[in-house]
């Protein structure tokens, strides 16, 4: 599931300060000295990235040494775009029954679609002309 991953992954990042080489926001230095700390704090996290996906998308992104680039790779083409992805989790809560279920692990499934809903972004119109 890429929206578990990314957001756990993310979590992590930010968690360790680290989030700007996936958002775009720390960008490659041209000077020796931060270029080295760059460096290395990039490779840790293409590391960091590359072990928590499935050996067989690895293999697709070997190639791929930047922490952005890599996350970016990995979002175009996992990521369902919003309404889609809403659409598909009513879908399941409409659908989700208990099925001999625990309680608790059933009501543990609805919570984590509900939690994935809440979490969507809306998404902009254009409301001009």
């Amino acid at each position: 599931n890429y929206s578990e991953w990314s957001t756990e992954l993310w979590n992590s990042l930010q968690a360790k300060q680290k989030i700007g080489f996936i958002d775009g926001s720390i960008i490659k230095p041209e000077t020796n000295p931060d270029l080295a700390r760059w460096t290395s704090t990039n490779s840790m996290i293409v590391g960091w990235i590359r072990t928590s996906i499935d050996p067989q998308v690895r293999s697709t992104v070997t190639h791929i040494p930047d922490a952005y680039k890599l996350w970016e790779s990995l979002r175009l083409r996992f990521s369902v775009k919003n309404s889609v992805r809403k659409h598909m989790l009513e879908d399941e809560i409409t659908n989700c029954r208990q099925n001999g279920q625990s309680v608790l692990d059933y009501y543990g499934r609805l919570t984590k679609l509900w939690e994935e809903i809440l979490n969507f972004k809306s998404e902009t119109s254009c409301t001009c002309a």
